[in-house]
């Protein structure tokens, strides 16, 4: 639902607003004195919370405080953050979220009458004004649940003002409303520009100014789980380079709105900054090995070294290593079937600290990273002779250590800043760029040398034809349909203008069916099983696709007995995010042991599982693992209820009592093997379970 793809980005503000770093400040007493009592009144502080505490920030003229109220046993504090004026812009309600676990369903109407009154309340002055006011955002919502996030948006004479916002976080106790969560974004000392005639064929001034492209997207690549044997890509129509903009409503002209530009940060980062792969160290033998262990020993025999890694790197045109660098660090590391040697070199003298960071494949020799230190400071701007050397000088380096990728790569992004010239390129198939695989470069013009490096091509993808595909022109039409280009005031040089926008900015359109595409589902929720139409658990297998939950692309084998790591990736999906459905091996088992559902004695990745220990993984997945373990209290009513292990009795009584289980014929058989078709009925009737 639409009202809840924004939690992410409220939480991350309100964890802004509570990593304020607050200082103590002296401040004019009745000043203080009228700012908490107006506070205290919004906010409907009561007299149970009795202990106090205030702070303040000053930055550019403006003082910001924030005020907190606690109990005496520090069980639940309210803060508030606001100006010296006490308008409100952060509010917290500790002490309910603890216990929203517990929370009691409410309907998104009650939500809203709820966070209306308290809003009003909390920054009655934003309502005031019917021509300049928030205005709530309203969603469909039908199903009940115990949070919701009621979003405000301001209004200025009838058109949106762009970053001007308020949210609320509802939730319940005890049948009981609260508020445990409320930012408010208001630009009080907003200027607007007057009257405007907006012009006639705003869509196409837009699409003029925001052309759309072509692209290939990598599916997989959202997700965790790189060990497939092939890569399916999707077709895509979006806004060329995925960048959207504003244009004046009056003429069309493109402007700038007033805020910073993200930094562009390049991918495979982490082969520089990932130090934590073991050093590869071989076998003095005399030890019982297993075949698995004798392979891989035999494995990193053959791969290359961290000398030979150096020199392979030193042969490189372009790429300068001091000799009095020393090596300080050096490891292998295995990823998929792939292994990969990385390299740190520096020297540290009279205060000048040098370095090199380096990865290169450990059995091709292929260079991934490179990146050495620079110094920014006391550069001037390169001339267009050391500009056109420096194109000639990153083609012949592309040239050298990628020469087949780089004739199908196109150049996406290219910037200058002093002597530092900075590359990016996208791979091109079927004269598609493919924008998900590419190479980041930067060379330093002065020093005639490369300073970053980074490479990022797949092998084995699926890439569909571009053919039989909708045209720019419709897919334009498909986008503007699902998300509209609206009329918003936009803040640019200081003053709101009126200014025509996308209204949700990165959409994505299937080139084949002219749908909006998204990337987060479009994979994940595929269901073409070709084995399951008519099977007993046909319903279930079926309702857990349709929340994203998928085990397999084209058969699901529901009677095969499951294994316990698809086990824990099914029930990890569903009662904990549904992504898990696609986390490699290695970080779902790392996520369910720092969780204590399995211990490490107690991997067994490819083992079957027994029904009841399938049991205890679902009830220790929800945090009832408890209750569970009491001894003495539980029973079950099956006619095989003697044969359930006496330390997971109640794992079993807990489930059945929920409905979750109701055995098979009277029996539980908790020693037998779970089948694919039990566990994905196990996980939907706890998913859909009465509370």
């Amino acid at each position: 639902m639409k009202a809840k793809r924004i939690v992410s980005v409220f939480v991350v503000v309100l964890l802004m607003l509570n990593l304020y770093v607050v200082y103590a400040a002296e401040s004019n007493s009745s000043d203080l004195e009228n700012i908490i009592s107006i506070v205290k009144q919004k906010a409907g502080i009561d007299d149970t919370l009795e202990e106090f505490n205030i702070n303040t920030i000053s930055e550019d003229g403006n003082k910001t405080y924030n005020l907190t109220w606690s109990d005496e046993y520090k069980c639940e504090y309210v803060s508030v953050i606001c100006d010296n004026n006490g308008r409100v812009s952060g509010y917290n309600h500790y002490g309910v979220q603890s216990i929203i676990d517990e929370a009691r369903d409410i309907t998104y109407a009650d939500a809203v009458e709820f966070a209306d009154n308290f809003m009003h309340n909390l920054a009655p002055e934003l309502f005031e004004n019917e021509n300049d006011c928030l205005i709530r955002e309203d969603y469909d919502e039908k199903d009940a649940s115990n949070t919701f996030v009621i979003t405000y948006n301001r209004v200025y004479n009838g058109i949106r003002v762009e970053d001007n916002v308020a949210a609320v976080e509802v939730c319940s106790f005890d049948d009981k409303l609260y508020i445990s969560n409320a930012y408010i974004d208001y630009d009080y000392d907003a200027s607007f520009e007057g009257e405007f005639t907006p012009i006639e064929n705003y869509q196409d001034a837009y699409i003029k100014a925001f052309p759309i492209e072509l692209i290939y997207r990598d599916i997989n690549r959202i997700y965790l789980r790189r060990n497939e044997n092939d890569i399916k890509t999707a077709l895509l129509y979006r806004c060329k380079d995925n960048k959207y903009g504003y244009i004046l409503a009056s003429d069309g002209s493109v402007v700038e709105k007033d805020e910073e530009a993200s930094p562009y940060i390049p991918k495979n980062e982490e082969f520089a900054l990932d130090e934590s792969g073991a050093m590869a160290s071989s076998s003095n033998g005399g030890s019982l090995l297993s075949e698995e262990e004798l392979a891989e020993i035999k494995n990193m025999a053959g791969l290359i070294d961290e000398n030979k890694a150096i020199e392979i790197v030193k042969q490189i045109p372009g790429i300068k290593i001091d000799d009095e660098l020393k090596m300080t660090y050096s490891s292998i590391r295995k990823v998929n079937e792939n292994y990969y040697i990385s390299v740190n070199l520096c020297k540290y003298d009279n205060n000048d600290y040098s370095y090199i960071s380096l990865c290169l494949d450990a059995m091709t020799g292929k260079l991934i990273h490179y990146n050495c230190s620079y110094n920014y400071d006391n550069k001037k701007d390169a001339s267009e002779s050391e500009i056109e050397n420096a194109n000639i000088k990153i083609d012949e380096f592309l040239s050298y250590v990628i020469p087949k990728e780089s004739k199908e790569l196109t150049e996406s992004y290219v910037s200058t800043e002093k002597n530092l010239i900075t590359k990016k390129y996208d791979r091109v198939v079927n004269d598609v760029r493919y924008v998900d695989d590419g190479v980041y470069i930067e060379y330093d013009a002065a020093e005639q040398k490369i300073v970053n490096y980074n490479y990022d091509f797949e092998e084995n993808i699926i890439f569909d034809k571009p053919e039989p595909i909708i045209g720019a022109e419709e897919a334009y039409k498909a986008m503007v349909k699902v998300n509209p280009i609206e009329l918003r005031y936009v803040k640019t040089d200081g003053v709101y203008k009126p200014c025509y926008t996308l209204n949700e900015k990165f959409v994505e359109i299937n080139a084949f069916t002219g749908e909006k595409f998204d990337l987060t589902t479009e994979y994940s929720t595929k269901c073409d099983y070709k084995d399951i139409e008519g099977h007993w658990a046909e319903d279930a297998i079926i309702g857990l696709a349709e929340k994203g939950i998928v085990l397999n692309d084209e058969y699901f084998s529901p009677d095969d007995e499951i294994c316990q790591e698809e086990l824990l990736r099914l029930f990890a999906a569903g009662t904990w995010y549904a992504d898990y459905i696609n986390y490699d091996s290695q970080q779902l088992y790392g996520r369910v042991i720092r969780n204590g559902i399995i211990k490490k004695g107690e991997i067994s990745a490819t083992s079957k599982v027994k029904r009841e220990d399938a049991f205890k993984y679902l009830i220790r997945m929800n945090g009832l693992e408890k209750i569970a373990a009491l001894h003495g209290i539980f029973k079950v009513d099956y006619a095989d209820g003697d044969e359930v292990s006496d330390e997971l009795l109640g794992y079993a009584a807990i489930l059945s009592g929920m409905n979750v289980i109701s055995g098979d014929g009277g029996y539980l058989r908790p020693n037998d093997n779970l089948t694919r078709a039990e566990a994905a009925t196990l996980l939907y009737n706890y998913m859909n379970r009465e509370l």
